[in-house]
């Protein structure tokens, strides 16, 4: 019994000793707490506000779930100390000016959950027309603007837009990219059908002259973006005498889904078309795309078999390897394809561009930060202060303004897209394009081209020609082919009289010589009939010379080709033997 009342109390008190524990730690573990909330709550937040495209002719959508993660990585390693950076709320618009200029100010000044608040950097829209509005006049109000995409080269005027930065190249690879592949297929003839628009009046100027020069023929039709029926465009260019078979569509996927439909019967592979790698996925389903076509999805799917792509976008060449964020492009990506997915948006193929932009900001701010309080910034001839924090900045502030933008502008860190950094008009410094092709419905990887440093189109892996083309090349036009022929019958009866007619020529000659004293030859001047016997010799070896010429010849249609100008010599010849009779 002592025993076990002996362990009855050694149990009692077990317990009450892991109580008193549990309480002990439940103490301490809301005094750390209790001393973390307020760190977490004088954080002080830090707004960028953002505008993106959701719809009209470009979808940028996919660049959300991007921005989002690139935030959440910058918070949770604080690359900010004392600050948080956080979003206002999200403008969704179309794809246009009129839409863009109203979010940016309908908005404006932007306004957090809590006052009235400035925001310090804009990121802004995802598609060319609508980034061009704002970034216009953003920088009046001393922000900086910033976006994962666009390729327009009007964006590169530093006049009109100074305070624009773009984690994108220009149209100048997509031009170079198109060239690349119609030279390593030996096009000599191509169309493009241009939409006038700013980024692809430059893409197709920019295509014309760095083909001045080579042997290649390149026609552009451009049309309005209202523009719906493209009928006169297919019955003008297709199947008439003109017969172009390599097509560029230099459109946004909603004009290009518009036009493919139109001429969903000239397809691969008796016609080559080339578009632009960077539509939003499946673009040319009613799902995506707006507008009305007569064409099903499944039609226009099947149509783009064998279709080339082009685009030139940032992407690391060592997805293995640690970016600024201690993640990998590849776990980036990852991330990035689980919250697309569970929030339902759209690919966006720059992705890595958009989450790098959100990091160009960061890494300029905590610049910034180190900056305030000092002078030497060069910024100095300006209004405003740097006697302030970050989440005090107000739109007259252009010394702050000023030094955040030199930070931009000085970006160099390795990102999910590569390395980033900016040229001096605010554009990513990128020399690659990429070719991919539609293969019985998956995108392949062709290759790519190197237009910084002028190099042509370079396949890679296991692609060849064959690969790409398993039916051969297709012709770049109504085929033009060389054939030899010959007419013997003709042939011969031309030789055997243009014989006949230089040895009667000789024959004259030898008799003008030998019978020159006679009297009779004197009166027809025998220095005169040298003469007219010489020009009759060189038109019968004129025959000879025009009858091989005539055996190959360049047909489209025909391989039976007489002479040209046949029915002259012929009367040649016939005056010709008639002036040898009388003589």
């Amino acid at each position: 019994t002592s025993l076990m009342d002996h362990f009855n109390n050694t149990y009692t008190l077990w317990r009450r000793l892991r109580i008193t524990m549990t309480l002990i730690s439940f103490i301490v573990a809301m005094w750390m707490t209790s001393l973390a909330v307020p760190c977490l709550s004088n954080s002080r937040k830090i707004y960028l506000a953002r505008i993106t495209a959701f719809g009209g002719s470009f979808n940028a959508s996919g660049m959300v779930p991007a921005e989002d993660l690139a935030i959440e990585h910058i918070n949770t390693r604080s690359i900010l100390s004392g600050y948080t950076l956080a979003f206002t709320e999200l403008q969704k618009i179309n794809c246009d000016r009129t839409a863009a200029f109203n979010a940016f100010f309908s908005s404006f000044p932007f306004v957090n959950e809590v006052k009235r608040t400035n925001v310090i950097a804009l990121v802004c829209c995802g598609c060319s027309v609508a980034t061009e509005a704002v970034a216009e006049i953003s920088h009046r109000w001393n922000i900086s603007q910033i976006i994962g995409s666009v390729y327009t080269d009007a964006l590169s005027d530093r006049t009109r837009f100074p305070s624009f930065f773009r984690v994108f190249p220009n149209t100048e690879g997509l031009a170079f990219g198109i060239l690349s592949v119609i030279k390593y297929f030996n096009w000599t003839r191509v169309l493009f059908l241009t939409q006038q628009e700013s980024l692809f009046i430059k893409a197709s100027n920019d295509f014309k002259r760095r083909a001045n020069g080579l042997n290649l023929k390149a026609t552009e039709y451009q049309f309005s973006s209202d523009q719906n029926n493209f009928t006169s465009i297919i019955n003008t260019y297709f199947d008439t005498q003109l017969d172009y078979r390599v097509i560029v569509v230099n459109t946004y996927s909603d004009v290009a889904r518009k036009i493919l439909c139109e001429a969903k019967n000239k397809k691969h592979p008796k016609y080559v078309w080339i578009i632009y790698g960077w539509y939003t996925e499946e673009w040319w389903t009613s799902r995506v795309s707006q507008g009305t076509v007569n064409c099903t999805d499944e039609e226009l799917y099947s149509f783009l078999d064998r279709a080339l792509l082009v685009l030139s976008i940032p992407k690391s060449i060592e997805p293995d390897k640690a970016t600024i964020s201690g993640f990998t492009a590849k776990q980036i990506e990852q991330q990035y394809e689980e919250r697309r997915i569970n929030g339902s948006y759209y690919t966006f193929v720059a992705h890595a561009a958009a989450y790098d932009s959100i990091w160009t900001i960061a890494l300029a701010l905590n610049k910034t930060a180190a900056q305030l309080n000092t002078n030497g910034t060069g910024c100095e001839y300006l209004s405003g202060t740097l006697n302030i924090t970050l989440d005090n900045f107000t739109y007259d502030n252009a010394r702050l303004a000023c030094v955040f933008k030199n930070n931009l502008a000085s970006t160099n860190f390795i990102g999910a897209s590569g390395n980033v950094t900016f040229d001096s008009k605010g554009t990513l410094v990128l020399s690659l394009a990429q070719i991919l092709q539609y293969q019985q419905g998956q995108k392949v990887y062709l290759g790519y081209s190197d237009y910084k440093n002028d190099l042509g189109f370079i396949a890679i892996g296991n692609q060849t020609i064959q690969t790409i083309y398993p039916g051969g090349v297709p012709s770049d036009g109504t085929p033009r082919n060389m054939t030899s022929t010959f007419l013997s019958g003709i042939v011969y009866a031309y030789y055997t009289v243009a014989s006949i007619g230089v040895l009667l020529t000789i024959g004259f000659g030898a008799f003008n010589f030998y019978f020159r004293e006679r009297k009779i030859v004197k009166i027809t001047s025998p220095a005169l009939n040298y003469f007219i016997l010489v020009g009759v010799l060189m038109m019968y070896i004129f025959i000879f010379i025009n009858m091989m010429q005539a055996t190959t010849v360049q047909t489209i249609r025909t391989t039976c080709i007489l002479p040209k100008d046949w029915h002259l010599m012929i009367i040649i010849m016939v005056i010709t033997g008639i002036a040898a009779l009388v003589l």
